[in-house]
């Protein structure tokens, strides 16, 4: 978590994730400065304010034409000031010790990762994984872990847990949609596990968030 020093947003209250590479928190490889002032804090405002006003017209609880949902040209937009945003942020910042070496690790599971994004849905088996990467079984498994800090097995299940948010979030399908879209067997099998990481039911979650942003979005017009 970081604090810029600079104009507050307009909108606040709202916590907006992205992915941008398979999950990795960028940062960690990071020293990122605690706080900032001048020049460097209104740009990263300005670009703050910029993903703000996209993703709020864009969010499910927002759209007045379905087809605005789906406006490629603003969402390519998005991700250019995503990108941006980080640029910036990291042309502040200088890399950890070990993170050279962290970050070349990093390139061998990444085949790995792409996988694990793009079929997240499905049964994911670690043989796969392994052969994705060009690494054994028992080797994947210790890189990926040294890594991750945790097993394939456990980011997977923490990727899955991370995309039933965002979807609860920020979309209107329904919690055993949800479920399937996410690699869970059943709404049942879903909501356990939902439970078991966040003390909270999806359904709870969901109205939470939804009232959350709904006073955001009060307070801000």
């Amino acid at each position: 978590m970081h604090r810029f020093e600079a104009a507050a947003c307009e909108l606040r209250g709202m916590n907006i994730q992205y992915s941008i590479l398979g999950g990795i928190d960028v940062l960690s490889f990071y020293k990122v400065p605690f706080l900032l002032s001048g020049q460097a804090a209104k740009a990263i405002s300005s670009l703050i304010e910029q993903i703000v006003k996209i993703t709020g017209r864009r969010s499910a609880l927002h759209v007045t034409d379905i087809s605005e949902n789906y406006n490629l040209r603003e969402i390519a937009v998005e991700k250019r000031y995503i990108f941006q945003l980080l640029a910036e942020i990291l042309s502040f910042s200088y890399l950890l010790p070990n993170s050279t070496n962290r970050l070349q690790i990093l390139q061998k599971i990444g085949p790995a990762l792409t996988v694990i994004e793009e079929r997240l849905s499905e049964k994911i088996r670690v043989e796969y994984l392994a052969q994705a990467s060009l690494l054994s079984v028992h080797r994947f498994s210790v890189v990926f872990k040294s890594i991750m800090n945790v097993s394939p097995h456990q980011y997977i299940l923490k990727r899955r847990l991370d995309r039933a948010m965002l979807l609860l979030a920020n979309s209107s399908d329904s919690i055993s949609d949800i479920a399937v879209a996410t690699g869970f067997y059943d709404q049942p099998h879903f909501t356990k596990f939902f439970k078991l990481h966040l003390k909270l039911s999806p359904s709870y979650y969901r109205k939470d968030i939804q009232r959350r942003l709904t006073g955001a979005w009060t307070q801000s017009s």
